[in-house]
């Protein structure tokens, strides 16, 4: 059963504040200030409301219709449904958010746990790129995703075709911490090809948007969704970005909230990796190993990792052995046996077993890369 929030009225407040259709972030900038607080907003008279310059009629008329039984009624539905509600004064709102530019008034979270927000406390790494991605691109960000994750790092991402898909499915086979940011209710799932990436963050991870459930997934939406993939983070990886690609506006979201930035390079006549590429020549950070993010971020690489190996339980020893030799680049099995210190025999058992799961391929005669 899914754990929720416990509801107090100043959570009522915000509910209806921010769940009104036709009352937009920036009006209710203007109401907290005019008001105090949402609880001051919803006992505003009616003449005080008709006072209201900014206000338009239609506004006014919204504001005015209030019912606490019926918004009541409302929260519980969203709560049988499997939603939580954040507002910026909740507990478990995240800290990381709550400087940011043009911060979400509240998040809908759908979880297993409400408790699995306290991922957001740890070091959090955003990684972004292509929807059309290569095949390269999709290995590169999922191997990206895996690696921080076994530190223990959070990973972010927008639950898109491509590489943001990469990177959290790499993170949920490997029983990480990961939060999907939706342009869309948190109800739906967009692109509906993900439909299982959606279904396993709900029950492994996190997902989170500021819109109201059942929101549409217009177009208009995923620029300011990309904020909070940003805000969320303290580190964010472009993996492949064409030159006019929708993740610089991610970029420029991060750069304006201070964030540490990182670019996979590509080749120069890859068209795929312009803005990537752009992205290095005017000052980010050139990712080339996951040892770039760790020094970053200040964590000691080969204790902290270590720790997070001996307590995780989604591999056997010998499989965590074998799996932590292999990457992108192709491995003769002789050359594993020689780093992992293991019977050929038993490294011969782990990598049959291993492609079975589609974990690894073989891509010729004993030679064999993550996929």
């Amino acid at each position: 059963m899914t754990k929720v929030y416990e509801c107090c009225n100043n959570d009522l407040f915000w509910f209806w504040l921010t769940g009104m259709d036709g009352i937009g972030r920036k009006t209710i900038t203007k109401l907290l200030d005019y008001a105090g607080s949402p609880e001051g907003v919803f006992r505003m008279s009616s003449s005080v409301l008709d006072n209201v310059s900014f206000l338009s009629k239609s506004q006014k008329d919204i504001l005015g219709k209030r019912n606490m039984d019926l918004i009541k009624r409302e929260y519980d539905n969203m709560l049988k449904k499997g939603i939580n509600y954040i507002h910026a004064e909740s507990d478990y709102y995240p800290v990381k958010l709550k400087d940011i530019i043009d911060k979400p008034y509240c998040l809908y979270v759908k979880c297993s746990d409400i408790n699995m927000l306290e991922m957001f406390n740890k070091p959090t790494v955003a990684i972004i790129g292509s929807r059309n991605c290569s095949e390269y691109g999709y290995k590169t960000a999922y191997n990206i995703a895996k690696e921080l994750s076994t530190y223990g790092i959070t990973i972010v991402s927008g639950m898109a075709k491509g590489i943001d898909g990469a990177a959290q499915k790499a993170v949920i086979d490997f029983g990480g911490n990961t939060c999907g940011v939706l342009g869309c209710g948190v109800d739906i799932c967009y692109p509906r090809s993900n439909i299982e990436l959606y279904m396993n963050i709900m029950r492994k991870g996190v997902l989170v948007s500021e819109y109201v459930p059942g929101t549409k997934p217009f177009p208009g939406l995923f620029p300011e969704r990309n904020r909070i993939i940003s805000g969320l983070s303290d580190i964010v990886i472009v993996v492949e970005a064409g030159e006019k690609s929708g993740s610089l506006i991610t970029i420029d979201m991060a750069l304006e909230q201070g964030r540490d930035v990182f670019a996979v390079p590509g080749r120069l006549n890859d068209v795929d990796s312009i803005g990537c590429n752009n992205l290095i020549k005017y000052g980010a950070g050139i990712y080339t190993d996951v040892k770039d993010v760790l020094e970053e971020l200040g964590i000691i690489s080969d204790k902290c990792k270590q720790e997070i190996i001996d307590n995780n339980n989604f591999l056997a020893k010998e499989e965590k052995i074998v799996y932590s030799k292999l990457g992108l680049e192709c491995k003769h099995i002789d050359r594993i046996v020689e780093e992992t210190n293991l019977p050929a025999c038993k490294v011969m058992e782990v990598l049959l077993d291993f492609e079975i799961r589609h974990i690894v391929k073989q891509i010729r005669t004993n030679y064999y890369v993550t996929i």
